[in-house]
């Protein structure tokens, strides 16, 4: 298991990260092998092509009737070998080797989270989160703090997946349950358009009874995840709301499933 020692020294933490203890999960920024491949391809490619333009120039005769003069041949080749060799920077880059230390880091602690962005570290209580955001929007899942920092949850780290998994778990546990507890005390809970009570669904001035949905379900596609409702009685939806719109929308479902019909928890 890797020690905090290990941590601290490997990502350069501060030292006050080091009284969290021990920590529980660690991911580093994965390098991108298949990019770094391709741009290496590429980057040599240029490089071969900008090489043979260097050899026509130097070893065939100009000649007057030629379609390319010579020296259009040579600006090719300074051109091709230019764009080779940044092409194959880039794969270096990319591929991470050289590099002493990761670019972001996430590192997962029982009392918070430790997030390593370009150098700077901040840490971020699991109670000081209000809210989880789609990924759909701005490309990555993104966490917010009660002091209106914003943090990314970058995908390319090594097991993205644990690590989306343990946040995503820990937002439930800060905003989903205390919601659950307002329900239960007869409040309502208000998630971006949509309004919460244990007797009714409330959307844009409307407001359906639980007890008159006829289908309620999330449907997935290309577009991002939308909660669709259908009124007893009616062929048309009664709402139709991209979840992934709106801060803690993908929390969402969690909280249907303690208020709506049994009928409809899946």
């Amino acid at each position: 298991m890797t020690t905090a020692f290990e941590i601290e020294s490997v990502l350069g933490l501060p030292p006050e990260v080091g009284t969290l203890g021990q920590p529980l999960q660690v991911h580093r920024e994965a390098p991108a092998y298949i990019k770094a491949i391709l741009l290496f391809f590429a980057g040599f490619l240029f490089l071969g092509v900008a090489s043979l333009c260097a050899f026509v120039y130097c070893n065939v005769p100009a000649n007057q009737k030629d379609v390319l003069p010579a020296r259009t041949i040579l600006s090719i080749a300074g051109g091709l070998g230019l764009l080779g060799s940044g092409t194959c920077l880039g794969g270096w880059s990319k591929s991470g080797l050289g590099r002493r230390a990761p670019r972001w880091a996430y590192v997962i602690y029982r009392q918070a989270l430790v997030v390593v962005e370009k150098q700077s570290t901040s840490i971020i209580r699991w109670n000081e989160i209000t809210a989880l955001v789609s990924p759909r929007p701005l490309g990555d899942f993104h966490i917010t703090t009660r002091d209106g920092r914003t943090f990314p949850i970058r995908r390319m780290v090594r097991d993205y997946q644990g690590l989306i998994s343990f946040i995503y778990q820990r937002a439930i546990d800060q905003i989903i349950a205390p919601a659950k507890r307002a329900l239960d005390s007869g409040q309502s809970v208000t998630f971006g358009p949509l309004e919460l009570s244990r007797q009714a669904i409330r959307y844009k001035g409307k407001t359906l009874p639980w007890d008159q949905i006829a289908a309620l379900y999330i449907q997935v596609g290309r577009g991002g995840r939308r909660l669709r409702i259908r009124a007893a009685g009616s062929l048309f939806p009664w709402c139709s709301v991209d979840i992934e719109s709106f801060s803690n929308g993908v929390l969402l479902p969690d909280l249907l499933r303690h208020v709506c019909p049994a009928r409809f928890v899946r």
